[in-house]
């Protein structure tokens, strides 16, 4: 559905629909019910409705704010995803937000409302527990590479190899794992509980459609079409 609202294409949604279904991380994870799942699709049909929703002009803009709130429950890293989508789908479409002010308000109102529980259970010291067991300082493999505390460290290395350029190299790398395509098509499920060896998250068959789907966006006009409609 997000696919065909995007692209106005039927077959390009079915075959969005058919990549799915047969992609090796959907398929394990989503037959484990892992929450993680649900908080997709909590997202995708926030966003699925929101485009929508912005193609007729905020009509039934409130609806879409209903599932992303949802979202926030669902898992812990929708907590910082969510948000951020939400601020690139305000700045994406901004002309035609700016121009709907009820509705805009309408769309926070119900989003606050739901999350406003939420945000009662955060002020709970317990609450802050996940994230900080999880924060990126307190991962078990850069903990190894990190100064201690009362560690007696030269002025150069204070400058060039403190534990703040330790984090953040640390990190870019990790992040940018995620993009590379052997990790993508090759290897990526090696990683997860699936522990599936010479698997990766996407086949390596579906790397032409994924570059036909970057070409798309980039190249196409498919972005010209959306600024031709003034949504974007």
């Amino acid at each position: 559905a997000l696919s065909r609202e995007l692209t106005k294409n039927l077959y390009i949604s079915l075959a969005c629909a058919f990549l799915v279904a047969i992609s090796p991380w959907h398929i394990k994870f989503s037959r484990s019910t892992f929450e993680a799942i649900t908080a997709l699709f909590l997202s995708m049909v926030g966003l699925f409705l929101f485009i929508k929703s912005v193609n007729q002009k905020l009509k039934n803009f409130w609806i879409p704010s209903v599932f992303f709130a949802l979202s926030l429950y669902a898992y812990h890293a929708q907590r910082i995803f969510t948000p951020l989508l939400v601020l690139g789908l305000f700045y994406i479409y901004r002309k035609v937000i700016s121009q709907h002010k009820r509705p805009l308000l309408t769309f926070l109102l119900t989003g606050a409302l739901i999350i406003l529980p939420l945000l009662i259970v955060f002020l709970n010291p317990k609450a802050s527990i996940r994230a900080q067991s999880t924060f990126i300082t307190r991962d078990f493999d850069i903990n190894r590479f990190l100064h201690k505390t009362g560690e007696d460290l030269s002025i150069t290395t204070r400058i060039f190899d403190s534990n703040f350029l330790i984090t953040a190299n640390f990190w870019t790398k990790r992040y940018l794992d995620y993009f590379d395509p052997n990790y993508l098509f090759v290897e990526g499920m090696d990683f997860t509980k699936a522990n599936a060896p010479d698997i990766g998250l996407l086949y390596l068959i579906e790397l032409p459609f994924f570059l036909f789907g970057l070409y798309f966006v980039l190249f196409s006009n498919f972005i010209k079409d959306a600024k031709a409609r003034n949504v974007i």
